[in-house]
């Protein structure tokens, strides 16, 4: 495990979409990272950060007294601990009050950079202020594809 890449991802980072659906077998998270291997020139760099062998996942929430300005919450984290375990690692993710604390433990991870220029043209207005995950939920699929054949 590269763990000084992992935590330059996690140190300043916007969590934009979770992937479950492996679940049985890993987790993944897309992260922007603010501050991890980003050029003044260019965009800041995405990150698929794949959590193998989860034994524990657990999310708690702290935003329901106060709605967004517009749009939705950016998952922002700032606050990043990851400790060995007898199984592997665990990891917590945190940011300000309003933010969500994650906890995961895994045996082992894989990292990957993302192309942005493939996620914009596949998920227009993914990276705007106020935007939701970069896949919509199921059933907005379900309606997208009965619109567009």
């Amino acid at each position: 495990m590269n763990r000084e890449l992992l935590l330059s991802i996690f140190r300043d980072a916007h969590i934009v979409d979770i992937d479950m659906s492996d679940w049985d077998q890993c987790i993944r998270l897309a992260m922007v990272a603010m501050e991890a291997t980003a050029f003044p020139a260019r965009r800041l760099p995405v990150y698929i950060v794949e959590l193998q062998r989860v034994t524990e996942f657990a999310v708690k929430f702290g935003h329901h007294e106060r709605a967004p300005d517009f749009g939705h919450y950016q998952w922002n984290v700032d606050t990043v601990q990851l400790e060995d375990t007898d199984e592997g690692f665990r990891l917590r993710l945190s940011g300000s009050r309003l933010m969500p604390v994650f906890t995961i433990s895994f045996a082992g991870l894989e990292i990957r950079q993302l192309d942005n220029s493939m996620l914009d043209r596949r998920f227009p207005g993914w990276s705007k202020p106020g935007a939701s995950f970069i896949r919509s939920g199921i059933e907005q699929q379900v309606e997208e594809k009965k619109r567009n054949p």
